[in-house]
């Protein structure tokens, strides 16, 4: 793609410099200083999945007050979240318990049943956390303070006594299954950190005798854990040494050669299908956590853990399985940028991109850390927070930006979307048609106070689906310590930049990676001189559509940026804060008001610069008066579903001249898991497991239909 003139003028020196230092050594096409962003809109044609698939879900957040005035009043839908990960109950009456009737009474004085139960109006999924073992059931008597300071050391080590542990798990079930909550209860959190001090045998040994417990109670709750940090490690201190080189692996890191000792999940998921004397664990999900730039790990994980499930026996979704161990459910239980990288101007399109991949990884379940930051800075609101909302409660881009998904999501039918360098949704409600997009265009090296943070996004860009690279790779061109810690990495920004040699030509996998990273940089170059174009397609339109479009960019509905003008033009930190919260609580301007710009579609086309990093939201009204999606939508043939959600049973139909067609349920993974026969049947779904499919029906003429089912359990 050749580099258009009307921008070079607009550009930066050093881009200049770059643009022509990188068509010297690679060609003009990798270093092109515009990226093609483009999408187009099907408003006619379903999504291939349904809303439910990219739903958010939340971790920390129980300061949340769930009336009208309370934080989550910013997001409107009901059921908006894919699931609640709740701390109250661990944090405030299991952790620092004294007893088994200690643990009771806190959770009658906490009011843990109606708090839980509360939760249930925002979602269908609530997780419980046996999280840390309370002093009088731990074999440590040490009241140590670790790194966490909310943590000591007994929290970490097994227990004194296994049955007197499985008989408080059993009490604080049947406390909630008395009340009639059945939730998912994730056996402990990131035993791979400091929070776990045994051995695998172990902790494996914990799993097991909490997911017999909880189960003996009540057969209806989920069980799953162990909420991994680093999802193939070991927990085992003694395995640190032999776990390093798989560590300084970095990007390019291929799980498959992991030795399978050093992964506790594999164990878990072996001792469950095949260990255990036959016992029946129940292992409904498995949990782990994601802190990283790299969207391309997200889908590679899922796909190598489905793998090491298949290899053991366990069976997908749908597929006749004899003994009913299915295929556990993911769950990503805490995601977020890499440390220190959190309310960068990249992090609204990085989760949004997130979500995105998530969903077409088939990820049951997420939670994103978190609602709010931990902690409120007396002189800085904005600190590398890991919350969505300030100290002080004021809303980050990257809220605003789940606001506007939840818009896209919460009103009518998803509807198909093609792009190109975008992540994006479009819905369809009666003649009301709305559009989300977001380019996601991260710095190849970002500095901040954390070295990881910078090696991070040069990780996540020199990864690529198509060429995996390794360390290996680093040394033979002369580069032995690229990982963080060591700050060679600075050298790569350096060749990024042209001020030095780049990797020998000998090397043709590193040079096409930095050519896709030196493009990358280009495009931040471009960020900061606010040249970039987008260029959006609405099928069906042939007229003149008006409508409206909201930003999200570095300085547009950017309440960090604003706080900052604030302190910038002499405020003190707390008068910005004044400031900002007048117009915030309650609904007032900033937080939950928007500024729309008047747009205008002719023959379905529009073109518009926009930042690197925007995310964008198009609203238009009316849009049958204009367009073609009407006549489109009636001219095309039906396929009819119902009910939705399906729990049992699911009716479809099809017209009468589709009587020869071939018709199939199939999962997120692609598999067939249930055939119809007619152009009108029923399916029985009783034995799938809750999440999205897709119904299609073939003719030999190839053409076909599909159409976007959920399944509730």
């Amino acid at each position: 793609m050749a580099m258009n003139l009307e921008y070079r003028a607009c550009t930066t020196f050093w881009l200049l410099v770059g643009v022509l230092w990188c068509a010297a050594v690679w060609n003009t096409e990798s270093c092109s200083a515009q990226q093609k962003l483009e999408a187009t809109v099907y408003p006619g044609q379903p999504a291939a999945l349904a809303a439910e698939a990219y739903k958010p879900g939340l971790f920390y957040f129980q300061f949340w007050d769930p009336s009208a005035t309370g934080m989550f009043r910013y997001l409107s839908s009901p059921k908006m979240y894919n699931c609640l990960r709740e701390t109250k109950f661990y944090a405030d009456c299991w952790r620092y318990s004294t007893s088994r009737e200690d643990m009771l009474q806190k959770m009658r004085d906490k009011g843990v049943a109606d708090w839980v139960n509360s939760l249930y109006e925002w979602t269908d999924r609530v997780v419980v956390k046996f999280n840390g073992m309370p002093y009088w059931l731990s074999s440590s008597s040490s009241t140590e303070v670790l790194n966490d300071k909310s943590w000591r050391e007994f929290h970490v080590h097994p227990p004194s006594d296994w049955e007197e542990w499985e008989e408080a798990i059993e009490a604080a079930t049947s406390f909630f299954a008395a009340r009639g909550i059945h939730p998912h209860y994730e056996i402990w959190n990131e035993p791979d950190g400091e929070y776990w001090k045994g051995s695998d045998a172990e902790f494996l040994e914990l799993y097991r005798r909490t997911a017999l417990a909880i189960r003996r109670i009540d057969p209806m709750a989920k069980i799953g854990g162990p909420g991994m940090h680093t999802w193939w490690r070991s927990v085992d201190p003694t395995q640190a040494s032999a776990q390093q080189p798989y560590m300084g692996a970095l990007f390019g890191f291929k799980p498959e050669v992991l030795p399978e000792r050093y992964s506790l999940l594999y164990a878990l998921l072996d001792s469950v299908r095949n260990g255990w004397d036959g016992q029946d664990v129940p292992l409904d999900f498995i949990s782990y956590h994601h802190f990283n730039h790299n969207r391309h790990e997200i889908a590679r994980t899922a796909k190598q853990l489905r793998g090491k499930m298949r290899a053991l026996g366990y069976c997908p979704p749908g597929v006749p399985c004899p003994d009913g161990r299915l295929f556990p459910e993911l769950y990503i239980s805490e995601w977020q940028t890499t440390y220190g990288a959190q309310e960068q101007v990249f992090q609204p399109s990085l989760f949004l991109s997130h979500l995105d991949v998530m969903a077409n990884a088939g990820i049951e379940m997420n939670s994103i850390a978190a609602l709010a930051d931990f902690s409120s800075d007396p002189e800085d609101e904005f600190t590398h927070g890991w919350g969505m909302l300030s100290g002080n409660h004021l809303v980050k881009p990257v809220y605003k930006a789940l606001q506007l998904l939840d818009d896209v999501l919460g009103h009518g039918a998803l509807v198909d979307v093609e792009s190109d360098n975008l992540t994006g949704w479009a819905s369809l409600q009666a003649d009301t048609l709305r559009i989300l997009l977001a380019h996601y265009s991260m710095p190849p090296i970002w500095y901040s106070q954390y070295p990881k943070v910078g090696w991070n996004a040069f990780e996540s860009l020199l990864y690529h689906p198509d060429a995996e690279l390794t360390k290996l790779h680093f040394e033979a061109a002369g580069h032995s310590s690229l990982y963080w810690g060591h700050g060679d990495w600075g050298s790569i920004d350096r060749i990024i930049r042209g001020e030095m040699a780049p990797f020998p030509a000998s090397q043709p996998e590193m040079m096409s990676a930095l050519a896709r990273a030196r493009q990358q940089w280009i495009q931040d170059s471009i960020a900061n001189s606010g040249r970039h174009v987008l260029h959006l397609h609405i099928t069906g339109v042939d007229d003149t559509l008006r409508g409206t479009m909201y930003r999200l960019d570095s300085t547009r509905h950017n309440i960090i940026s604003l706080y900052d003008s604030l302190k910038t033009a002499g405020l003190s930190h707390q008068g910005a804060v004044d400031s900002l919260q007048s117009c915030h609580f309650p609904g007032g301007c900033y937080g939950t008001g928007w500024e729309g710009e008047e747009i205008v579609v002719v023959d379905g086309r529009l073109e518009l610069e926009v930042d690197a990093n925007s995310v964008c939201y198009f609203h238009f009204g009316d849009i049958s008066r204009t367009s073609t999606v009407q006549r489109m939508e009636a001219e095309r043939p039906l396929l009819t579903v119902y009910p939705q959600p399906a729990r049992l049973t699911l009716s479809y139909e099809l017209p009468s001249d589709w009587k020869h067609a071939r018709i199939g349920l199939f999962n997120v993974h692609g598999q067939r898991v249930l055939e119809g026969k007619d152009v009108r049947g029923v399916l029985n779904v009783r034995r799938l497991r809750s999440g999205t499919y897709l119904l299609r029906a073939f003719r030999e003429d190839g053409s076909s239909l599909h159409k976007t089912v959920v399944i509730l359990r």
